[in-house]
């Protein structure tokens, strides 16, 4: 990626932020105790709100998907190493694609269709694989896996056309090409760091208390804010200028 610092802005912004949570504990805290006004706000700046801080914000971290995390790093990977995403760009901005990519698109094309074909075939009837134990999509595999699934065929797609296209001449290549990805998704997982103390932090003040916040709003506000970085690290991948 050209602008590195770029990648750090998240992480920097998620930094400012949670020192900002424990500065306003702070001052609401002082607030409380010399104005009268409240029962004595929770500090975060006390030896309970430190260890507050730091069992429920690992707790947090480790709660992660971790798994969804890699899957989407290693998909990127694949459409920028097998050159997916440049044949992308070019279709859907000029127009314009050279002779190989027209003709490695169209070899992925067709291993696109032929995985949608194996799993169709291996979804409906007679075998009914992927189906749940109820016969239909709720609860089965297919509906519950899809992102593996999804991950499988972008594999197959993408090993395809590396190959045919000239990105990849050996298994190597490809793993090497997901291998960058994820050196430039660490800009990312650093700014989990402070983002997962920023939810408990909150929850510590008693700010969703005071709002009335329900658990599965704090649940999206958490899923939000770990999915912003990886979001920005993405769209900086789409927009960042081909290598000549």
């Amino acid at each position: 990626m050209n602008d590195r610092r770029a990648c750090f802005y998240p992480a920097m912004a998620y930094a400012s932020l949670l020192v900002m949570v424990w500065g306003l504990s702070w001052l609401n805290s002082m607030f409380s105790m010399f104005s009268g006004i409240g029962d004595g706000a929770a500090s975060l700046v006390s030896a309970e709100g430190v260890r507050w801080a730091v069992r429920n914000s690992t707790l947090a971290l480790n709660s992660l998907p971790w798994g969804t995390i890699v899957l989407v790093i290693a998909i990127v990977g694949l459409l920028r190493g097998s050159g997916l995403k440049k044949a992308a760009t070019h279709l859907f901005g000029s127009g314009l694609l050279t002779a190989n990519e027209r003709r490695a698109l169209f070899f992925a094309f067709i291993a696109f269709l032929s995985c949608i074909a194996i799993l169709f075939a291996v979804t409906v009837a007679p075998w009914q694989l992927l189906m749940g134990v109820t016969g239909d999509l709720a609860g089965s595999p297919v509906m519950q896996g899809w992102l593996s699934l999804f991950s499988f065929i972008v594999f197959i797609v993408s090993l395809v056309y590396g190959f045919i296209y000239g990105n990849y001449r050996s298994l190597l290549d490809l793993v090497y090409s997901v291998g960058d990805t994820f050196v430039d998704a660490v800009p990312a997982l650093i700014a989990l760091i402070p983002a997962a103390g920023i939810i408990p932090c909150v929850e510590y003040m008693g700010l969703f208390d005071f709002f009335g916040t329900e658990e599965e709003e704090i649940l999206l506000l958490s899923d939000i804010l770990y999915s912003i970085p990886f979001l920005y690290i993405i769209m900086l991948h789409l927009l960042e200028k081909e290598r000549v």
